[in-house]
């Protein structure tokens, strides 16, 4: 639980430093979680469906609205994700983010080369068994008078 906690508190100060999150490999994951889906499970939750409400009074002023904008509350809601993601610097976490995954990319190039010839070669080879294994059951062909 401690390490999940000092691990959450270096990713919120490099949220606020602007330093990518993504600029570390993540760890590879060593135990293995199933999620299963059954059909014969019963629904434990019978309050019915989730709903949220808004008090409409509050969103008929403009001097009402948290930011002072208002709007309907959709508009109210986009204005504080729009507010919040620039706070955080997402669109510089989303490009660094692009960059970092281009450069690994680029960087396992000749290895995608080098595994594209090794499949070249061992298609070669098992072309060539293949018509060895085959070679004394070809078909003759021969042609045969007219009728």
């Amino acid at each position: 639980h401690r390490h999940v906690m000092d691990q959450q508190k270096m990713l919120v100060a490099k949220l606020h430093n602007k330093e990518s999150m993504f600029a570390e490999r993540l760890p590879v994951p060593k135990d293995l979680v199933l999620l299963e889906d059954s059909d014969e499970e019963l629904e434990t939750d019978s309050s019915g469906e989730s709903e949220f409400e808004i008090d409409a009074s509050s969103s008929s002023g403009s001097d009402s609205s948290e930011d002072g904008l208002g709007g309907t509350a959709e508009e109210r809601l986009e204005r504080i994700i729009e507010k919040t993601m620039g706070k955080l610097g997402f669109d510089f976490q989303v490009s660094a983010a692009t960059k970092d995954l281009s450069e690994r990319l680029d960087s396992m190039k000749d290895d995608f080369e080098s595994t594209d010839k090794l499949f070249v070669d061992l298609e070669t080879e098992v072309d060539g068994l293949r018509k060895e294994l085959y070679k004394d059951h070809e078909p003759k062909i021969k042609e045969l008078p007219p009728v």
